[in-house]
């Protein structure tokens, strides 16, 4: 399975999960939405709000410093409730992506998607492709 297709059955495992997807802002949460993920919320003012009546989110905050710190709070304020966070979704986008920002996902995805394209299509071929042009010597 390449790529394109681990990340689209990333999009629809996610789609299809029915716990709530916890991201840090309107533009996460924008982004999201147009892959068809629903049931997203965004953080509050504080992260003892936004864990209040939430069970068992799953985490997709951002990369950066900032994103990692939030992660970590929001996880050890589930445990404290006796919840878990789920966080491998998160694992998955980043090692799918490389991505630092999950509003950064809709280029990627895009970037990812036209590689595909080029290589069942004959395009991007080189020594490590996947489609491979005979040799004139007939090997």
């Amino acid at each position: 399975m390449n790529k394109y297709e681990r990340l689209e059955r990333w999009i629809r495992e996610l789609k299809e999960d029915p716990r709530p997807k916890l991201v840090e802002g309107k533009r996460d949460l924008e982004t999201l939405e147009k892959f068809g993920i629903t049931n997203i919320k965004t953080l509050h003012k504080t992260l003892q709000e936004t864990a209040s009546g939430v069970d068992n989110p799953i985490i997709l905050t951002d990369f950066d410093r900032t994103g990692e710190e939030i992660r970590k709070r929001l996880e050890a304020l589930f445990l404290d409730e006796g919840k878990r966070a789920d966080t491998s979704y998160r694992r998955q986008l980043r090692i799918l992506t490389g991505i630092r920002c999950v509003e950064e996902l809709i280029p990627r995805y895009n970037e990812i998607k036209d590689r595909y394209r080029g290589e069942i299509n004959g395009k991007n071929i080189h020594r490590h492709g996947k489609i491979r042009s005979p040799r004139p010597d007939g090997d």
